[in-house]
């Protein structure tokens, strides 16, 4: 999460299919293209980030007013500690570059690239943090829910190789949108623009379907075809020719039978 204080730079579709009319000067100039915005959205996240945007306040404690008996109070205190949620209300955009969120109160919010995100999902259910608030998932209709990777290598995509994973910053994000229909857009928009950002280890071979054959035009040992030389030439001398045997050696009746056929014309005649 990198902190900003103004909008993102985005254009529409139909700004951006304007710019294609004609030839740009610099391609570098062209802003990304916008695919969501949300004038009112609330995000909590949880734990706290440790570059956390000024723009998140914690949320009041849920359970301030629990009674506690015995040995649960050491239990309990450390669920609390354990579960610190934040929260920041405010717009929300969702270009093909990334995602920025301002918040109203404080005029700053935050940027978040999509290889971030190692998942989201839309869940109905309320978090706890929410289901045990007052009032707070009275008009829930959903949210959505997203795992964030914050670590420094998590754009190259190298977590989960030789034990990267203990390095990893996962913090879990949840977007209330105002209602569902924009829940769903938001979802949407978001699915869209992260196929954009592809993640994962990258093969050795590339990927590509033929890797491990021979260079196309090529033989199956590597030599390559049309230089010169013809195939039966390539093929080891001797390698079809037929066993060793007496030349006046007795046909069988099937050899008699098609050596009959073995005349220049005999191929134009029906067998």
């Amino acid at each position: 999460m990198e902190e900003i204080s103004a909008p993102p730079a985005y254009a529409t579709a139909d700004q951006l299919a304007q710019l294609q009319t004609s030839t740009p000067q610099s391609f570098d100039n062209i802003a990304s293209q916008l695919h969501l915005h949300l004038a009112q959205s609330t995000i909590y996240v949880s734990p706290s980030p440790s570059s956390r945007p000024s723009c998140f306040e914690q949320l009041a404690s849920t359970s301030n007013g629990a009674a506690h008996h015995g040995d649960d109070d050491d239990d309990d205190d450390d669920d609390e500690v354990g579960a610190e949620v934040f929260q920041a209300s405010g717009e929300l955009w969702l270009t093909e570059r990334e995602l920025s969120f301002l918040a109203s109160k404080t005029g700053t919010g935050f940027r978040l690239g999509y290889p971030n995100v190692a998942l989201h999902a839309v869940t109905r259910t309320p978090p706890s943090f929410l289901s045990t608030s007052n009032g707070s998932s009275q008009d829930f209709h959903g949210c959505l829910y997203c795992q964030l990777d914050l670590s420094p290598n998590a754009a190259a995509a190298e977590m989960g190789v030789d034990g990267d994973d203990d390095d990893g910053e996962f913090v879990e994000m949840y977007i209330c949108t105002p209602d569902g229909a924009s829940l769903d857009q938001l979802f949407e928009a978001l699915s869209h623009c992260a196929s954009l950002h592809p993640s994962g280890p990258v093969d050795d071979d590339g990927g590509h379907p033929f890797s491990g054959f021979a260079p196309f035009g090529t033989s199956g040992s590597g030599t390559q075809l049309g230089d010169g030389m013809d195939q039966d030439d390539q093929d080891d001398e001797g390698a079809f020719d037929d066993a060793d045997g007496d030349d006046d050696a007795e046909l069988s009746e099937t050899g008699r039978v098609r050596a009959d056929f073995q005349t220049p014309d005999s191929r134009y005649r029906p067998y």
